[in-house]
C-alpha cells in the first residue's frame, strides 16, 4: 500500500486495494478527460513499478441528484 500511495499525485486519495484492483478518490470538479488521462497515467506506473496486472478504479461516488435519491432510482 505504501509503494502504491506514493506514487499518487498530492490530490488523489488510495481508498483499498482488492486484489490486482487500486481504488482511488480524484479531486471533485475534475474534468472527465483529466480523471481520464490521471487514471490511465497511475495504472501505467502502478503496472511498471509494482504489479504487471494492476486496474486502476475510481471509487463509486453518490447521485447527485437528489430527486433520483429521494424516489429510490439506481443508476448503474
Amino acid at each position: 500500500m505504501e509503494r502504491i500511495e506514493h506514487l499518487l499525485d498530492g490530490t488523489s486519495t488510495l481508498v483499498r486495494v482488492q486484489g490486482h484492483q487500486v481504488i482511488v478518490v480524484l479531486p471533485e470538479g475534475l474534468p472527465t478527460p483529466e480523471r481520464g488521462r490521471r487514471l490511465l497515467a497511475l495504472e501505467k506506473e502502478l503496472r511498471l513499478y509494482c504489479d504487471p496486472k494492476a486496474e486502476v478504479f475510481m471509487e463509486p461516488t453518490q447521485d447527485r441528484n437528489a430527486l433520483r435519491r429521494l424516489r429510490g432510482v439506481q443508476v448503474t
